[in-house]
Protein backbone atom coordinates (compact mmCIF):
# COMPACT_ATOMS: atom_id res chain seq x y z
CA UNK A 1 0.00 0.00 0.00
CA UNK A 2 1.01 3.10 -0.81
CA UNK A 3 2.85 5.74 1.67
CA UNK A 4 2.28 9.09 0.91
CA UNK A 5 4.23 11.51 1.95
CA UNK A 6 3.60 13.03 5.47
CA UNK A 7 4.76 15.01 8.49
CA UNK A 8 7.03 11.50 9.00
CA UNK A 9 8.50 11.71 6.00
CA UNK A 10 8.95 15.21 5.72
CA UNK A 11 12.06 14.69 8.64
CA UNK A 12 13.75 12.14 6.67
CA UNK A 13 12.66 12.69 3.13
CA UNK A 14 16.54 13.97 2.12
CA UNK A 15 17.86 11.11 3.52
CA UNK A 16 15.37 7.74 2.29
CA UNK A 17 12.99 6.83 -0.37
CA UNK A 18 9.36 5.50 1.63
CA UNK A 19 6.95 4.97 -1.13
CA UNK A 20 5.28 1.10 -1.26
CA UNK A 21 8.25 0.26 1.18
CA UNK A 22 6.67 1.80 4.41
CA UNK A 23 8.84 3.82 6.57
CA UNK A 24 10.81 1.45 8.49
CA UNK A 25 11.01 3.70 11.90
CA UNK A 26 8.65 2.08 13.46
CA UNK A 27 8.25 2.82 17.42
CA UNK A 28 8.03 -1.19 19.06
CA UNK A 29 6.45 -1.60 22.54
CA UNK A 30 8.31 -0.95 25.80
CA UNK A 31 7.26 -4.72 26.23
CA UNK A 32 8.96 -6.05 23.52
CA UNK A 33 10.46 -9.18 23.33
CA UNK A 34 13.74 -9.44 21.40
CA UNK A 35 13.99 -11.94 18.56
CA UNK A 36 16.13 -12.01 15.45
CA UNK A 37 15.41 -11.71 12.21
CA UNK A 38 16.38 -15.01 11.08
CA UNK A 39 13.04 -15.90 12.45
CA UNK A 40 11.11 -13.99 10.20
CA UNK A 41 9.82 -17.01 7.17
CA UNK A 42 8.95 -15.14 4.30
CA UNK A 43 6.12 -18.38 3.41
CA UNK A 44 4.92 -18.34 6.82
CA UNK A 45 4.66 -14.83 8.06
CA UNK A 46 0.98 -15.13 10.34
CA UNK A 47 -0.37 -18.02 10.31
CA UNK A 48 -4.24 -18.47 8.99
CA UNK A 49 -5.70 -19.34 12.90
CA UNK A 50 -3.94 -16.14 14.02
CA UNK A 51 -4.98 -13.93 10.81
CA UNK A 52 -8.83 -14.76 10.78
CA UNK A 53 -8.92 -15.07 14.69
CA UNK A 54 -11.90 -12.43 15.25
CA UNK A 55 -12.23 -12.93 18.94
CA UNK A 56 -8.58 -12.21 20.21
CA UNK A 57 -9.59 -9.01 22.08
CA UNK A 58 -12.48 -7.40 23.27
CA UNK A 59 -13.90 -3.45 22.49
CA UNK A 60 -12.33 -2.66 25.74
CA UNK A 61 -8.98 -4.62 25.40
CA UNK A 62 -8.45 -2.73 22.06
CA UNK A 63 -9.03 0.65 24.21
CA UNK A 64 -6.83 -0.07 26.66
CA UNK A 65 -4.27 -1.15 24.30
CA UNK A 66 -4.44 2.17 22.86
CA UNK A 67 -4.69 4.09 26.12
CA UNK A 68 -1.93 2.30 27.27
CA UNK A 69 0.02 2.92 23.82
CA UNK A 70 -0.14 6.34 23.76
CA UNK A 71 -0.40 7.50 27.30
CA UNK A 72 0.45 11.77 26.25
CA UNK A 73 -1.36 12.79 23.07
CA UNK A 74 0.38 16.31 22.29
CA UNK A 75 -2.96 17.58 20.87
CA UNK A 76 -2.31 21.33 21.21
CA UNK A 77 1.28 20.38 19.31
CA UNK A 78 2.99 22.38 22.07
CA UNK A 79 5.66 19.99 22.01
CA UNK A 80 8.92 21.85 20.25
CA UNK A 81 9.55 20.73 16.42
CA UNK A 82 13.12 19.57 14.95
CA UNK A 83 12.56 22.70 12.41
CA UNK A 84 12.38 25.72 14.84
CA UNK A 85 8.70 26.47 16.85
CA UNK A 86 6.34 23.76 18.16
CA UNK A 87 4.77 21.03 16.44
CA UNK A 88 1.71 22.92 15.88
CA UNK A 89 3.36 25.94 13.87
CA UNK A 90 4.88 23.17 11.98
CA UNK A 91 1.65 21.43 11.35
CA UNK A 92 -0.08 24.90 10.09
CA UNK A 93 3.04 24.94 7.56
CA UNK A 94 1.89 22.00 6.28
CA UNK A 95 -1.82 22.90 6.23
CA UNK A 96 -2.59 21.09 9.12
CA UNK A 97 -2.91 23.12 12.08
CA UNK A 98 -3.91 22.15 15.84
CA UNK A 99 -5.72 20.27 17.43
CA UNK A 100 -4.59 17.13 17.17
CA UNK A 101 -6.24 13.81 18.07
CA UNK A 102 -4.75 10.63 18.65
CA UNK A 103 -6.39 7.01 18.03
CA UNK A 104 -7.39 6.27 21.30
CA UNK A 105 -9.42 9.57 21.51
CA UNK A 106 -10.50 9.25 17.53
CA UNK A 107 -14.02 8.79 17.39
CA UNK A 108 -16.23 8.64 13.91
CA UNK A 109 -20.08 8.96 12.53
CA UNK A 110 -20.51 5.91 10.18
CA UNK A 111 -23.19 4.69 8.08
CA UNK A 112 -24.46 0.84 8.68
CA UNK A 113 -23.65 -2.03 6.62
CA UNK A 114 -25.85 -4.70 6.30
CA UNK A 115 -24.18 -8.05 4.93
CA UNK A 116 -26.21 -11.50 4.95
CA UNK A 117 -24.46 -14.55 5.34
CA UNK A 118 -23.06 -14.98 1.31
CA UNK A 119 -20.97 -11.44 1.43
CA UNK A 120 -17.64 -11.40 1.91
CA UNK A 121 -17.87 -10.09 5.07
CA UNK A 122 -20.99 -11.65 7.12
CA UNK A 123 -22.29 -10.10 10.07
CA UNK A 124 -23.27 -6.60 10.08
CA UNK A 125 -22.20 -2.99 11.06
CA UNK A 126 -24.89 -0.87 12.83
CA UNK A 127 -24.65 2.96 12.38
CA UNK A 128 -23.71 5.49 14.95
CA UNK A 129 -21.10 7.90 16.46
CA UNK A 130 -18.42 5.62 17.41
CA UNK A 131 -14.77 5.27 18.71
CA UNK A 132 -12.08 4.29 17.41
CA UNK A 133 -11.54 0.97 19.40
CA UNK A 134 -15.05 -0.20 18.68
CA UNK A 135 -15.19 0.88 14.84
CA UNK A 136 -11.95 -2.17 14.70
CA UNK A 137 -13.98 -3.89 16.81
CA UNK A 138 -17.32 -3.98 15.17
CA UNK A 139 -15.36 -4.94 11.30
CA UNK A 140 -13.23 -7.21 12.99
CA UNK A 141 -16.11 -9.19 14.02
CA UNK A 142 -18.26 -8.52 10.28
CA UNK A 143 -15.56 -9.67 8.41
CA UNK A 144 -13.59 -12.35 10.92
CA UNK A 145 -10.75 -10.91 11.11
CA UNK A 146 -8.32 -10.13 13.60
CA UNK A 147 -8.64 -6.58 15.18
CA UNK A 148 -4.72 -7.31 16.37
CA UNK A 149 -4.21 -7.54 12.40
CA UNK A 150 -6.13 -3.97 11.66
CA UNK A 151 -4.08 -2.25 14.36
CA UNK A 152 -1.02 -3.52 13.30
CA UNK A 153 -1.58 -2.30 9.67
CA UNK A 154 -3.10 1.30 11.33
CA UNK A 155 0.79 1.04 12.84
CA UNK A 156 2.25 0.01 9.67
CA UNK A 157 0.71 2.37 7.32
CA UNK A 158 0.57 5.84 9.27
CA UNK A 159 1.89 5.10 12.36
CA UNK A 160 -1.80 6.11 13.94
CA UNK A 161 -1.10 4.01 17.16
CA UNK A 162 1.69 5.12 18.44
CA UNK A 163 1.57 9.16 17.00
CA UNK A 164 1.06 11.72 19.45
CA UNK A 165 0.36 14.36 17.08
CA UNK A 166 -1.85 12.01 14.02
CA UNK A 167 -2.64 14.63 10.94
CA UNK A 168 -6.20 14.02 9.51
CA UNK A 169 -4.75 12.38 6.37
CA UNK A 170 -3.43 9.89 7.91
CA UNK A 171 -6.92 8.90 8.96
CA UNK A 172 -7.94 9.52 5.54
CA UNK A 173 -5.33 7.00 4.49
CA UNK A 174 -5.52 5.14 7.67
CA UNK A 175 -4.62 1.16 6.22
CA UNK A 176 -3.17 2.46 2.49
CA UNK A 177 -6.28 0.44 1.32
CA UNK A 178 -6.87 2.29 -2.16
CA UNK A 179 -3.72 4.16 -2.30
CA UNK A 180 -1.41 3.06 -4.87
CA UNK A 181 1.65 3.61 -5.81
CA UNK A 182 1.26 5.25 -9.16
CA UNK A 183 -0.71 8.82 -9.56
CA UNK A 184 -4.77 8.47 -9.88
CA UNK A 185 -6.79 10.90 -11.86
CA UNK A 186 -9.39 13.66 -10.68
CA UNK A 187 -11.63 11.79 -11.82
CA UNK A 188 -10.97 8.80 -8.44
CA UNK A 189 -8.70 10.86 -6.90
CA UNK A 190 -10.78 14.39 -6.54
CA UNK A 191 -8.89 15.36 -3.22
CA UNK A 192 -5.13 14.42 -4.55
CA UNK A 193 -4.43 12.30 -1.58
CA UNK A 194 -3.47 9.64 -3.75
CA UNK A 195 -6.44 7.20 -2.44
CA UNK A 196 -9.09 6.69 -4.39
CA UNK A 197 -12.20 8.63 -2.87
CA UNK A 198 -14.20 6.00 -2.21
CA UNK A 199 -11.85 4.08 0.17
CA UNK A 200 -11.16 7.58 2.03
CA UNK A 201 -11.64 7.95 6.02
CA UNK A 202 -11.01 5.77 9.02
CA UNK A 203 -14.20 3.42 8.97
CA UNK A 204 -13.70 2.84 5.43
CA UNK A 205 -10.38 2.04 5.20
CA UNK A 206 -11.00 -0.17 7.66
CA UNK A 207 -13.82 -2.67 6.34
CA UNK A 208 -12.38 -1.79 2.95
CA UNK A 209 -8.92 -3.56 3.71
CA UNK A 210 -11.12 -6.05 6.02
CA UNK A 211 -13.33 -7.14 3.40
CA UNK A 212 -9.99 -7.01 0.60
CA UNK A 213 -8.68 -9.56 2.58
CA UNK A 214 -11.75 -11.93 2.25
CA UNK A 215 -11.53 -11.46 -1.31
CA UNK A 216 -8.75 -12.12 -1.67
CA UNK A 217 -9.06 -15.62 -0.17
CA UNK A 218 -12.79 -16.15 -1.95
CA UNK A 219 -11.00 -15.59 -5.30
CA UNK A 220 -7.77 -16.59 -4.88
CA UNK A 221 -7.25 -17.05 -8.32
CA UNK A 222 -7.41 -13.23 -9.42
CA UNK A 223 -3.83 -12.22 -7.81
CA UNK A 224 -0.68 -13.17 -8.17
CA UNK A 225 0.32 -14.12 -4.74
CA UNK A 226 -1.50 -17.62 -3.72
CA UNK A 227 -0.95 -20.11 -1.20
CA UNK A 228 0.60 -23.55 -1.18
CA UNK A 229 2.75 -23.12 -4.23
CA UNK A 230 6.24 -21.01 -5.02
CA UNK A 231 5.90 -17.71 -5.80
CA UNK A 232 8.30 -14.89 -7.47
CA UNK A 233 8.33 -12.08 -4.93
CA UNK A 234 10.57 -8.84 -5.19
CA UNK A 235 12.26 -7.20 -2.51
CA UNK A 236 11.77 -3.69 -3.56
CA UNK A 237 9.77 -2.39 -6.30
CA UNK A 238 13.14 -1.69 -8.25
CA UNK A 239 13.22 -5.01 -9.99
CA UNK A 240 17.13 -4.87 -10.44
CA UNK A 241 16.71 -5.33 -6.69
CA UNK A 242 16.14 -8.86 -7.16
CA UNK A 243 13.35 -11.42 -6.15
CA UNK A 244 13.56 -14.88 -5.12
CA UNK A 245 11.04 -17.99 -5.38
CA UNK A 246 9.20 -18.41 -2.07
CA UNK A 247 6.60 -21.56 -1.39
CA UNK A 248 3.43 -19.37 0.89
CA UNK A 249 2.36 -21.70 3.22
CA UNK A 250 -1.47 -20.25 4.01
CA UNK A 251 -3.98 -17.78 2.82
CA UNK A 252 -2.76 -15.10 5.23
CA UNK A 253 0.91 -14.94 4.34
CA UNK A 254 -0.74 -14.75 1.01
CA UNK A 255 -2.97 -11.81 1.71
CA UNK A 256 0.34 -10.57 2.90
CA UNK A 257 1.46 -10.19 -0.28
CA UNK A 258 -1.42 -9.34 -1.98
CA UNK A 259 -1.91 -6.09 -0.15
CA UNK A 260 1.89 -5.34 -0.10
CA UNK A 261 4.07 -7.56 -2.44
CA UNK A 262 7.40 -7.68 -1.45
CA UNK A 263 9.65 -9.32 0.53
CA UNK A 264 12.41 -7.85 3.16
CA UNK A 265 15.79 -8.76 2.28
CA UNK A 266 18.63 -9.78 4.54
CA UNK A 267 20.24 -6.08 4.92
CA UNK A 268 16.12 -5.08 6.27
CA UNK A 269 16.29 -8.69 8.56
CA UNK A 270 19.75 -7.61 9.80
CA UNK A 271 18.32 -4.58 11.76
CA UNK A 272 15.09 -5.16 12.56
CA UNK A 273 14.40 -2.09 14.10
CA UNK A 274 15.96 0.26 11.41
CA UNK A 275 16.57 0.33 7.89
CA UNK A 276 18.65 -1.83 5.45
CA UNK A 277 20.04 -0.56 2.33
CA UNK A 278 18.78 0.99 -1.00
CA UNK A 279 17.13 -2.29 -1.76
CA UNK A 280 15.01 -3.14 1.32
CA UNK A 281 11.66 -2.90 1.36
CA UNK A 282 10.16 -2.86 5.28
CA UNK A 283 6.41 -3.48 5.06
CA UNK A 284 5.69 -6.90 5.34
CA UNK A 285 9.05 -6.95 7.87
CA UNK A 286 7.45 -4.38 9.78
CA UNK A 287 3.84 -6.30 10.15
CA UNK A 288 5.52 -9.30 11.22
CA UNK A 289 8.01 -7.45 13.82
CA UNK A 290 5.35 -4.77 15.31
CA UNK A 291 2.78 -8.48 15.78
CA UNK A 292 5.29 -10.39 17.48
CA UNK A 293 6.64 -7.15 19.39
CA UNK A 294 2.52 -6.31 20.28
CA UNK A 295 0.95 -9.66 20.50
CA UNK A 296 3.13 -12.38 20.69
CA UNK A 297 3.63 -15.09 17.85
CA UNK A 298 2.23 -14.91 14.53
CA UNK A 299 2.35 -18.31 14.21
CA UNK A 300 -0.03 -21.54 16.37
CA UNK A 301 1.25 -23.54 18.90
CA UNK A 302 0.38 -26.83 19.60
CA UNK A 303 -0.22 -26.20 23.49
CA UNK A 304 -4.14 -25.40 22.92
CA UNK A 305 -6.74 -26.90 21.32
CA UNK A 306 -10.06 -25.97 19.55
CA UNK A 307 -13.14 -26.59 21.60
CA UNK A 308 -15.46 -29.78 21.24
CA UNK A 309 -19.23 -30.26 21.23
CA UNK A 310 -20.50 -28.86 24.58
CA UNK A 311 -17.68 -26.31 24.65
CA UNK A 312 -15.28 -28.21 26.75
CA UNK A 313 -11.57 -27.39 25.99
CA UNK A 314 -8.70 -29.02 25.18
CA UNK A 315 -6.07 -29.49 28.18
CA UNK A 316 -3.52 -26.73 27.83
CA UNK A 317 -1.97 -28.42 30.67
CA UNK A 318 -1.41 -31.77 28.65
CA UNK A 319 -0.44 -30.82 24.71
CA UNK A 320 0.19 -33.34 22.47
CA UNK A 321 3.31 -34.63 22.17
CA UNK A 322 4.68 -34.66 18.85
CA UNK A 323 7.11 -37.39 19.24
CA UNK A 324 5.38 -39.73 20.53
CA UNK A 325 1.71 -38.55 19.79
CA UNK A 326 0.17 -39.35 23.12
CA UNK A 327 -2.20 -36.61 24.48
CA UNK A 328 -4.52 -36.85 27.38
CA UNK A 329 -7.56 -36.37 25.25
CA UNK A 330 -6.48 -38.30 22.09
CA UNK A 331 -4.22 -40.24 20.43
CA UNK A 332 -1.94 -39.34 17.26
CA UNK A 333 -1.97 -42.01 15.24
CA UNK A 334 0.31 -41.12 12.40
CA UNK A 335 2.15 -37.63 11.08
CA UNK A 336 2.50 -37.70 7.09
CA UNK A 337 4.66 -35.17 5.98
CA UNK A 338 1.58 -32.80 4.21
CA UNK A 339 0.26 -32.25 8.14
CA UNK A 340 -2.86 -34.85 7.67
CA UNK A 341 -2.75 -35.95 11.82
CA UNK A 342 -4.54 -39.88 11.76
CA UNK A 343 -6.01 -40.08 15.07
CA UNK A 344 -8.53 -41.83 17.35
CA UNK A 345 -11.25 -41.30 20.06
CA UNK A 346 -9.02 -40.89 23.48
CA UNK A 347 -9.90 -40.77 26.84
CA UNK A 348 -12.69 -38.49 26.92
CA UNK A 349 -16.00 -40.11 26.93
CA UNK A 350 -18.44 -40.06 23.90
CA UNK A 351 -18.38 -39.24 20.48
CA UNK A 352 -16.10 -36.01 19.23
CA UNK A 353 -18.08 -33.75 18.61
CA UNK A 354 -17.67 -31.07 15.49
CA UNK A 355 -13.82 -30.69 15.01
CA UNK A 356 -12.47 -27.46 13.66
CA UNK A 357 -10.13 -28.59 10.82
CA UNK A 358 -7.69 -26.49 8.20
CA UNK A 359 -7.16 -27.95 5.28
CA UNK A 360 -4.61 -26.48 2.66
CA UNK A 361 -4.94 -22.61 3.60
CA UNK A 362 -9.01 -22.66 3.24
CA UNK A 363 -10.53 -21.20 6.62
CA UNK A 364 -11.53 -22.93 9.32
CA UNK A 365 -14.60 -25.40 8.84
CA UNK A 366 -16.61 -28.10 10.99
CA UNK A 367 -17.65 -31.11 10.71
CA UNK A 368 -20.97 -31.77 11.36
CA UNK A 369 -20.77 -35.28 12.95
CA UNK A 370 -18.56 -37.50 15.87
CA UNK A 371 -15.89 -39.69 15.77
CA UNK A 372 -15.84 -42.72 17.15
CA UNK A 373 -13.14 -44.62 15.23
CA UNK A 374 -10.08 -43.76 13.52
CA UNK A 375 -10.36 -41.11 11.27
CA UNK A 376 -7.95 -39.01 8.81
CA UNK A 377 -8.60 -35.27 9.50
CA UNK A 378 -6.12 -32.12 7.99
CA UNK A 379 -3.98 -30.75 10.33
CA UNK A 380 -5.61 -28.85 13.52
CA UNK A 381 -4.11 -25.46 14.73
CA UNK A 382 -4.86 -24.20 18.29
CA UNK A 383 -6.63 -21.20 19.66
Amino acid sequence: MRNHINKINFIVATLFSFSVISSALIVASPNATAFDGDDFNPGRIIDDHVFYNDSSMSVYEIQSFLDEMMPDCDTNGTTPHWSGGTRADYGASRGYPAPYTCLKDYSQTIPAIINGGSDLCKNSVSAGTKSAARIIFDIAKACDINPQVLIVILEKEQSLISDEWPWPIQYTKALGYGCPDTDLPASVDANDNGCYDEDEGFFKQIYAAAEGFRRYAANPNNYNYKANRNNTILYNPNTSCGSSTVFIENQATANLYIYTPYQPNQAALDNLYGTGDSCSAYGNRNFWRIFKDWFGSTTSSWSSWSAIAGGTQWSDSSPVDLSTGEGSKFTITSLTDNGTLKIRRGTFGGKWGGWSTHAGGANWASATSGYNSETNLPRMFAV
